[in-house]
C-alpha cells in the first residue's frame, strides 16, 4: 500500500513537472514566433528535447520556411509585375503622343501638303500602337495554361518561304540579301501551322530591325538556325532575349512592343520544341 502510495506520488511529480515544462515551452514558443511576426527569420528551437515537440518545432519551421518562399516569389513577381506596367506604359504611350501631336499640327496647318504628310505619320503611328497591342493580347493569351495548339504533321519549307518572300520589301530597302539552306526541303514537323508562321515572321523581323547584314537560315534535321550579325551599339543580353518586354535598346527609341522573341519562345515551347539563342563572336 506504501509503495503505490509512493509510486502515485513520483508519478504525480513527474506530470505537474512535464505539464510545467510543456506551459514554459509553449510561452517560450509564443514568444518567437512574435519575434517572427515583426520580420524576424529566426529559426524556431525547442527547449525541451522530446519527440513530441521535435516534431512540432519540426513542422512549424518547414512551414515557415515554405512561406518564406512563396513569400519572395510574390515580391518579385509584384515587382516584374510593376516593372511590365512601366514598360508598357511607356512603350503604348510613345506612338499614341506621337499621333496625337501630329493630329495637332493637321488642326493648326492650312498646307494641305504638309497635311497629307502629318495624316500619314499619324496613321502609321496608330498602326504601330494597333500591332503593340495585338501583340500583348497574343501574349497574354499563350501564357493561359488553359490555352492548346492544335497540331499536324505538315512541311515546314513552303511555309517558311512564304513567310521569307513577305519580308522582301524590307530586305531590298535594307539592302541585305536571306542565304537559305534547307538540307531536306520536304521535311515535315508537327506543327501549328498559324503558330510556326508567326514564329518565323518575328524571328525575321527581330533580325531585320536589330541585325545588320545578311540574314542566314540553315535547316538541318529537326532544328532550324537563324544567324545574324549584331549591331555593335546595343548587343542583347543573351540570357534575356526571350523575356517578356525584353529590349537590347535601353534607350527604347524604337517602337517595339518587346514580346516578339517572348512570342517565338511560348508558340515553340507549346509546340513540344526548344528554342535558344547565343552569341558567337558578333
Amino acid at each position: 500500500m506504501v509503495y503505490f502510495i509512493v509510486l502515485s506520488i513520483m508519478l504525480n511529480v513527474f506530470l505537474i513537472g512535464y505539464i510545467i515544462r510543456s506551459h514554459n515551452e509553449m510561452k517560450h514558443l509564443t514568444k518567437q514566433l512574435k519575434t517572427v511576426k515583426t520580420g524576424s527569420h529566426i529559426h524556431l528551437t525547442s527547449q525541451i528535447h522530446t519527440q513530441e515537440f521535435h516534431n512540432l518545432y519540426l513542422q512549424l519551421n518547414l512551414l515557415m520556411d515554405n512561406y518564406k518562399e512563396k513569400q519572395y516569389i510574390n515580391q518579385k513577381a509584384e515587382q516584374q509585375l510593376k516593372m511590365t506596367i512601366q514598360n508598357m506604359a511607356h512603350d503604348l504611350r510613345t506612338p499614341l503622343t506621337s499621333s496625337i501631336g501630329y493630329m495637332q499640327m493637321i488642326k493648326d496647318s492650312y498646307n494641305q501638303d504638309k497635311n497629307e504628310r502629318y495624316l500619314h505619320i499619324s496613321l502609321c503611328k496608330m498602326e504601330e500602337l494597333k500591332d503593340m497591342l495585338e501583340e500583348l493580347f497574343l501574349y497574354t493569351k499563350l501564357t493561359s495554361e488553359s490555352y492548346q495548339l492544335d497540331r499536324e504533321e505538315i512541311p515546314i519549307y513552303p511555309i517558311f518561304a512564304n513567310i521569307l518572300l513577305s519580308f522582301y520589301g524590307l530586305f531590298q530597302n535594307n539592302h541585305q540579301e536571306p542565304i537559305v539552306h534547307f538540307e531536306d526541303e520536304a521535311i515535315q514537323c508537327l506543327v501549328n501551322q498559324e503558330a510556326i508562321e508567326r514564329v518565323f515572321q518575328n524571328i525575321i523581323n527581330n533580325a531585320i530591325i536589330h541585325g545588320k547584314g545578311d540574314l542566314r537560315v540553315y535547316q538541318k534535321g529537326h532544328q532550324i538556325e537563324f544567324i545574324n550579325t549584331i549591331k555593335e551599339t546595343c548587343p542583347p543580353n543573351i540570357e534575356h532575349v526571350f523575356d517578356r518586354f525584353y529590349k537590347a535598346d535601353v534607350s527604347r527609341n524604337k517602337t517595339s512592343s518587346g514580346l516578339g522573341l517572348a512570342i517565338v519562345k511560348e508558340f515553340v515551347e507549346k509546340m513540344g520544341g526548344t528554342v535558344q539563342a547565343r552569341i558567337e563572336g558578333n
